[in-house]
């Protein structure tokens, strides 16, 4: 008789079918009560969000100063180098003027060495015939 009782019991009780666990509804809604713990650490950390994204825009905010003293350095050496260059061309300009000067007043020296030369040759010449007369 136990083997029937125990039959029976186990016909008694059908097996449950599992059911799917239902997924919490996520709704925009407050909770009624949420542990003062728990709301410390939520604002903590949005707190702390708050100060990331305000130091991320200070970083920007220092990456677009440097970007634009780089800008305007990079302006002011482009015209010191113009201005270096022009500086450049004119002293060869000046030098080469110079030269020309130089080889001109050399030219004028020589050209007045060689006219004395031959009125020093012309003297010599006239006494030559003074002496050979």
């Amino acid at each position: 008789k136990e083997l029937k009782v125990e039959e029976i019991k186990k016909k008694e009780l059908p097996p449950k079918p599992i059911e799917k666990a239902e997924k919490p509804k996520l709704s925009l809604e407050v909770p009624l009560f949420v542990k003062l713990e728990n709301y410390n650490q939520l604002l903590a950390s949005l707190n702390d969000l708050k100060i990331g994204f305000q130091k991320i825009q200070n970083v920007f905010a220092l990456i677009e100063e440097v970007e634009k003293i780089r800008r305007e350095n990079l302006t002011k050496l482009k015209e010191r180098l113009k201005s270096l260059e022009e500086k450049v061309k004119n002293f060869e300009d000046l030098l080469l003027k110079k030269r020309e000067s130089i080889e001109r007043i050399e030219t004028k020296v020589l050209d007045k060495e060689v006219e004395e030369l031959k009125e020093t040759v012309e003297k010599l010449r006239n006494e030559v015939l003074k002496v050979a007369k």
